[in-house]
């Protein structure tokens, strides 16, 4: 790399730390309610020597359980370890009307399902959930080791990125990384050939280096034109704090991190309008200063902090003693105030916090079942909580889940992961897109008008099947179907074998006829030959009696056999 594109890409990572440190004051304030010990906002100190942020303003836990709400409220909802969340589905029309690859793809989501119980995703997806809660912003790296065959999934400190968005498409796709790294770790990493002298000849092993990390696109500051870079989708760089070359360059087809953000940003702006993938941060600040007011009230009416003034004038400070010099006396003073006002403040507070964390959105979903009495008014309840939470995750869905699953998926087909189906022929071919559970459910709502039509004319069908039930086509039905629930058709036969299998029934109840008609007749002859074979006998007996000894004569009908 030339040192001109690395100025380039300095100067933005510098840029970018102008324009958030305007911010960052907000941030560390709105930091002390919601994250008290999370990301810290002093990536150019030390991690050991950053200290925790202040634990004397948090008066009060209701922001940090109301984000712990929201937090575990999305990650039950979205991607629950129990059952699967995801789903996929061919994106090339004619895979999509093949059942055998939809089969495939169902066992590779589960094969996915199990892979991810066996790494930490869920337990980060909490931590990412967090902190998209409280700053309205959220970055997760990505990361495979194919000698262990283990996939990595690691939630960044906010307080540590820098992004950028594309000002065509509105995508984050530029991640500014500050690390911390010892010299074990970073000759780990980049190689001890590509670090600074300064690392090497270090004897503190405990001793730890700024780094910075940078993940874009190929496109990003001119790179696809850099010689010596990989002809890849995707760039990655690091370099030590204050050199003036990079210590490792690398490239990858799949994007290694994925970033969700509240707000939006306008043409030319990095972070947007609002502060920077903090939405909610005046809401918050908002609240703190709510709070001191009812602290400061309170501690007026437990212990009235009067300190003796020239004048007697009351000198009003919270938090302090009375002061009287002594050798002087001051009259006994008492402060009386109504301060019920404290409590409906509180409950204010509370308000807005369960408004702006949005508690009551899960909430919602199970608050109206106890005055369900009705088939009807439930299924519309339910579709339109589903409508709601679709509408709410979408954002969400599209950022943050498609392309984890989407990564995780070209990773196992690329390193073979993949067992138990003999798709390896089409896997070039085979083109998938990740659906959740929200739009399966979106979709089944999309069948309901079918399935009434259907539920509508089967009294009418029943009335005369001959003539009415021709007009159905349950074979576009199934494959309505099919489309709309994922479900594996396979159980459904296709026209070619429902004719044969016609067919076959055809003759095997033409047969059967033919053999009843044969045992039929065959039982009209025998009573025929018994009633003739009666009759002769009876005639000979009536003979017999007219004779006293009438000629032996025997039967014509002697010696036959009836057989049924």
């Amino acid at each position: 790399m030339t040192s001109e594109r690395f100025n380039e890409i300095v100067t933005a990572y510098k840029a970018l730390k102008n324009i958030r440190a305007k911010y960052e004051a907000d941030w560390k304030e709105t930091q002390q309610w919601i994250s008290p010990r999370g990301a810290s906002f002093d990536t150019d100190t030390a991690p050991a020597y950053r200290k925790l942020p202040s634990q004397n303003k948090v008066y009060d836990k209701t922001i940090q359980v109301y984000s712990e709400t929201f937090a575990r409220g999305l990650k039950s909802y979205t991607c629950s370890s129990q059952s699967p969340f995801f789903g996929l589905e061919p994106v090339i029309p004619e895979h999509a009307s093949d059942d055998e690859i939809r089969y495939i793809l169902q066992q590779r989501v589960e094969q996915m399902r199990m892979m991810l119980a066996s790494t930490r995703f869920y337990k980060t997806t909490k931590t990412f959930f967090k902190n998209f809660g409280d700053f309205g912003i959220a970055v997760m790296l990505l990361g495979y080791e194919p000698e262990k065959h283990r996939f990595l999934f690691k939630t960044l400190s906010v307080g540590d990125c820098y992004l950028m968005r594309d000002q065509n498409t509105d995508d984050i796709d530029v991640l500014f990384h500050v690390s911390w790294l010892t010299k074990a770790e970073a000759i780990a990493l980049y190689g001890e050939e590509n670090l600074s002298t300064q690392i090497i000849q270090e004897t503190d092993y405990t001793k730890a280096y700024q780094f910075i990390q940078l993940y874009c696109r190929r496109e990003a500051f001119g790179l696809m034109y850099e010689e010596g870079f990989p002809e890849t989708e995707w760039l990655e760089m690091a370099w030590e704090k204050d050199q003036s070359q990079p210590c490792y360059q690398s490239g990858t087809d799949r994007r290694r991190f994925v970033a969700v953000s509240f707000n939006e940003a306008p043409d030319g702006d990095a972070y947007g309008t609002d502060y920077p993938g903090q939405t909610l941060a005046n809401s918050s600040k908002n609240m703190q200063l709510m709070m001191r007011d009812q602290l400061n009230a309170s501690q007026l009416m437990t212990n009235p902090p009067l300190k003796k003034t020239p004048g007697f004038t009351a000198n009003i400070r919270p938090g302090k003693f009375i002061d009287v010099p002594a050798g002087q006396d001051i009259a006994p003073l008492q402060l009386v105030q109504d301060v019920s006002w404290t409590n409906e403040l509180r409950a204010e507070i509370r308000a807005i916090a369960k408004q702006v964390y949005y508690v009551d959105f899960f909430l919602m979903l199970s608050q109206y079942q106890g005055n369900v009495n009705t088939a009807t008014l439930a299924q519309g309840l339910q579709n339109e909580q589903v409508l709601m939470m679709a509408d709410f995750l979408d954002s969400l869905l599209d950022e943050f889940f498609s392309p984890i699953i989407l990564w995780i998926y070209g990773v196992m087909q690329e390193e073979g992961l993949f067992t138990g189906d003999a798709a390896e022929e089409l896997d070039s071919d085979i083109q998938v897109k990740m659906v959740s559970t929200l739009y399966r459910l979106l979709q089944q709502q999309e069948l309901q008008p079918t399935q009434q039509a259907m539920s509508m004319m089967l009294p009418f069908i029943e009335m005369d099947p001959e003539q009415l039930l021709p007009y159905i086509n349950f074979q576009k039905f199934f494959e309505v179907v099919r489309n709309k629930t994922n479900a594996d058709m396979r159980i459904i036969r296709d026209e070619e074998e429902v004719e044969e299998m016609q067919a076959a029934m055809a003759n095997a109840k033409a047969a059967a006829t033919k053999k009843e008609q044969d045992i039929a007749q065959q039982d009209a002859d025998t009573r025929t030959f018994s009633a003739l074979a009666n009759a002769e006998n009876s005639r000979q007996q009536a003979q017999g009696s007219e004779g006293q000894n009438p000629p032996q004569q025997q039967s014509r009908y002697s010696g036959l056999t009836f057989a049924r």
